[in-house]
């Protein structure tokens, strides 16, 4: 099952998602998708291999799984790529399932990037951004974390040709990169009551738009 917001792609779509609110052997799916209607992301499984999606300013809150998956296959040859997850706001995942995040991948795509985004509230382990094994040409740069009791990116280590930079996380722990990946500019604000300024024009940024 997939939310699609057509009609109004600029502005993104605002979910609220009870859990769970559809059952699929076991788990449940909440996404909000701006690109094609079909074969673009589930939030229980990523069934499909995707080319040329656009997913962004969306807000998705109370999800049992994660919040956004893209890909699926840890590592299988895909014609999918450039794929866009950008300047969304994710709110509260992971409430029921394991082995995700706000945002999950696990597909080898080119061109493809996971960025500016506001990710709060992920409760289970292995990383609120999630490379899993086989993700690989995924570049993840500009994103705010806070209140993840896991790391701030997670990185497997079947992955290859990641790049990471400019994350801010906080209440949060600190990154678990592994396979080949680049890492630059990951800052722990240490608790803070206040965002520096970038990340803060990050999270008022993110989700949709009015």
């Amino acid at each position: 099952r997939h939310f699609t917001q057509l009609d109004k792609p600029s502005q993104g779509v605002s979910l609220l998602c009870p859990s769970p609110i559809y059952k699929e052997r076991g788990g449940d799916s909440c996404v909000g998708v701006r690109g094609i209607s079909k074969a673009a992301v589930h939030g229980t499984r990523s069934h499909y291999q995707v080319l040329d999606v656009v997913i962004q300013y969306n807000t998705i809150e109370n999800c049992s799984y994660s919040g956004i998956s893209a890909g699926w296959g840890w590592g299988m040859s895909s014609y999918g790529g450039n794929v866009s997850i950008n300047y969304n706001k994710l709110t509260n995942v992971m409430q029921l399932l394991d082995d995700g995040g706000c945002v999950y991948t696990n597909a080898p795509y080119q061109n493809s990037s996971v960025s500016y985004n506001y990710c709060s509230g992920d409760p289970k382990s292995y990383g609120a951004m999630y490379h899993d094994g086989g993700s690989g040409f995924w570049d993840e740069t500009h994103n705010v974390i806070n209140h993840a009791r896991t790391a701030c990116v997670f990185t497997h280590g079947t992955s290859h040709d990641e790049h990471i930079d400019y994350i801010w996380y906080n209440d949060t722990s600190g990154p678990h990169l592994q396979g080949n990946t680049s890492s630059s500019n990951i800052v722990d604000i240490n608790n803070s009551l206040t965002w520096p300024t970038p990340a803060q024009k990050i999270v008022d940024g993110a989700g949709r738009r009015t």
